[in-house]
Protein backbone atom coordinates (compact mmCIF):
# COMPACT_ATOMS: atom_id res chain seq x y z
CA UNK A 1 0.00 0.00 0.00
CA UNK A 2 1.24 3.41 -1.00
CA UNK A 3 1.86 6.20 2.06
CA UNK A 4 -0.88 8.98 1.33
CA UNK A 5 2.53 11.72 1.72
CA UNK A 6 4.11 10.37 -1.63
CA UNK A 7 4.45 12.76 -3.87
CA UNK A 8 5.21 16.56 -4.19
CA UNK A 9 4.05 19.03 -2.24
CA UNK A 10 3.93 22.62 -2.70
CA UNK A 11 3.48 25.70 0.21
CA UNK A 12 0.46 27.29 0.28
CA UNK A 13 1.30 29.59 4.19
CA UNK A 14 3.27 29.47 6.97
CA UNK A 15 2.74 30.97 10.24
CA UNK A 16 5.25 31.48 12.91
CA UNK A 17 8.33 30.48 10.61
CA UNK A 18 10.44 33.51 11.63
CA UNK A 19 9.97 32.79 15.60
CA UNK A 20 10.67 29.39 14.77
CA UNK A 21 13.88 29.86 13.01
CA UNK A 22 15.13 31.71 16.17
CA UNK A 23 14.21 29.12 18.69
CA UNK A 24 16.58 26.93 16.68
CA UNK A 25 18.88 29.48 16.91
CA UNK A 26 19.31 30.46 13.38
CA UNK A 27 21.46 33.37 12.94
CA UNK A 28 19.92 36.90 11.20
CA UNK A 29 22.70 35.80 8.36
CA UNK A 30 21.19 32.00 8.23
CA UNK A 31 17.68 33.30 8.31
CA UNK A 32 18.33 36.47 5.81
CA UNK A 33 19.22 33.37 2.96
CA UNK A 34 16.90 30.47 4.30
CA UNK A 35 13.30 32.49 5.12
CA UNK A 36 13.12 33.39 1.27
CA UNK A 37 13.39 29.90 0.77
CA UNK A 38 11.51 27.88 3.09
CA UNK A 39 8.57 31.02 2.97
CA UNK A 40 8.07 31.19 -1.06
CA UNK A 41 4.57 29.77 -1.95
CA UNK A 42 3.49 28.01 -5.09
CA UNK A 43 4.91 25.99 -7.72
CA UNK A 44 8.25 27.64 -7.77
CA UNK A 45 8.12 28.45 -4.77
CA UNK A 46 9.06 25.64 -1.27
CA UNK A 47 8.10 22.61 -2.69
CA UNK A 48 8.81 18.87 -0.84
CA UNK A 49 8.98 15.33 -2.66
CA UNK A 50 8.40 12.26 -0.79
CA UNK A 51 9.31 8.52 -1.39
CA UNK A 52 8.23 6.29 1.30
CA UNK A 53 8.50 2.64 1.44
CA UNK A 54 6.67 1.20 3.96
CA UNK A 55 7.82 -2.45 2.92
CA UNK A 56 11.49 -1.87 3.36
CA UNK A 57 10.95 0.88 5.48
CA UNK A 58 12.63 3.72 4.12
CA UNK A 59 11.82 7.42 2.87
CA UNK A 60 13.49 9.71 0.42
CA UNK A 61 12.51 13.26 0.71
CA UNK A 62 13.89 16.18 -1.59
CA UNK A 63 13.27 19.63 -0.93
CA UNK A 64 13.21 22.31 -4.09
CA UNK A 65 13.10 25.57 -3.93
CA UNK A 66 11.85 27.43 -7.90
CA UNK A 67 11.97 24.56 -9.02
CA UNK A 68 15.63 23.08 -8.09
CA UNK A 69 16.94 20.37 -6.23
CA UNK A 70 18.10 22.21 -2.83
CA UNK A 71 18.13 18.96 0.12
CA UNK A 72 17.83 15.32 -0.11
CA UNK A 73 18.06 12.78 2.05
CA UNK A 74 17.36 8.47 1.56
CA UNK A 75 17.47 6.59 4.80
CA UNK A 76 15.88 3.66 6.93
CA UNK A 77 12.80 4.69 8.91
CA UNK A 78 13.63 4.49 12.43
CA UNK A 79 16.82 4.81 12.26
CA UNK A 80 19.31 7.50 13.97
CA UNK A 81 21.35 9.48 11.10
CA UNK A 82 23.84 12.74 11.31
CA UNK A 83 22.32 15.34 9.25
CA UNK A 84 22.92 19.59 8.99
CA UNK A 85 20.50 21.36 10.56
CA UNK A 86 18.36 24.66 9.55
CA UNK A 87 20.51 26.29 11.74
CA UNK A 88 23.71 25.56 9.90
CA UNK A 89 25.07 23.26 12.92
CA UNK A 90 25.17 19.32 12.90
CA UNK A 91 22.43 17.61 14.43
CA UNK A 92 21.08 13.85 14.47
CA UNK A 93 17.36 13.04 13.17
CA UNK A 94 15.02 9.95 13.44
CA UNK A 95 11.79 9.61 10.38
CA UNK A 96 9.12 7.53 11.10
CA UNK A 97 5.65 6.58 9.84
CA UNK A 98 2.04 6.27 12.20
CA UNK A 99 0.22 4.78 9.55
CA UNK A 100 -0.01 5.85 6.21
CA UNK A 101 -1.10 9.31 6.78
CA UNK A 102 1.74 10.61 9.26
CA UNK A 103 5.40 10.99 9.47
CA UNK A 104 7.23 12.32 12.11
CA UNK A 105 10.71 13.45 12.64
CA UNK A 106 12.96 14.20 15.47
CA UNK A 107 16.08 16.02 15.72
CA UNK A 108 18.13 16.84 18.30
CA UNK A 109 21.52 19.51 18.19
CA UNK A 110 23.21 22.08 20.40
CA UNK A 111 21.04 23.69 22.53
CA UNK A 112 17.61 22.25 20.94
CA UNK A 113 15.23 19.56 20.08
CA UNK A 114 12.83 19.76 17.04
CA UNK A 115 9.89 17.53 16.29
CA UNK A 116 8.23 17.72 12.78
CA UNK A 117 4.82 16.02 12.24
CA UNK A 118 3.76 16.02 8.66
CA UNK A 119 -0.18 14.72 8.39
CA UNK A 120 -1.86 14.11 5.30
CA UNK A 121 -5.54 14.88 4.72
CA UNK A 122 -6.53 14.36 0.89
CA UNK A 123 -4.57 16.84 -1.13
CA UNK A 124 -3.48 19.26 1.59
CA UNK A 125 -0.41 18.43 3.83
CA UNK A 126 -0.40 20.51 7.16
CA UNK A 127 3.18 20.06 9.00
CA UNK A 128 4.31 21.35 12.19
CA UNK A 129 7.78 21.85 13.81
CA UNK A 130 8.10 22.33 17.19
CA UNK A 131 11.16 23.80 18.89
CA UNK A 132 11.59 25.35 22.36
CA UNK A 133 7.86 25.97 22.92
CA UNK A 134 7.69 27.65 19.53
CA UNK A 135 5.31 25.93 17.10
CA UNK A 136 5.17 26.59 13.18
CA UNK A 137 2.89 25.52 10.95
CA UNK A 138 3.37 25.17 7.08
CA UNK A 139 0.40 24.20 4.86
CA UNK A 140 0.72 22.10 1.56
CA UNK A 141 -1.15 21.10 -1.44
CA UNK A 142 -0.69 18.29 -3.50
CA UNK A 143 1.08 19.32 -6.73
CA UNK A 144 3.30 18.07 -9.99
CA UNK A 145 7.05 18.71 -10.16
Amino acid sequence: MTHHLNGCWCLTSHDRLEEFMRSMGCTPEIMSRMFPMLSATGENGHMEEYCIDTTHKCIRRRTYFNKNLVREYMIPMDTEYPGMSLNGKYMKFKVKTDGMDKVIRTETGDGYTLTAVAEVNGDMCNTTWTCGGVTCTLKFKRCHH
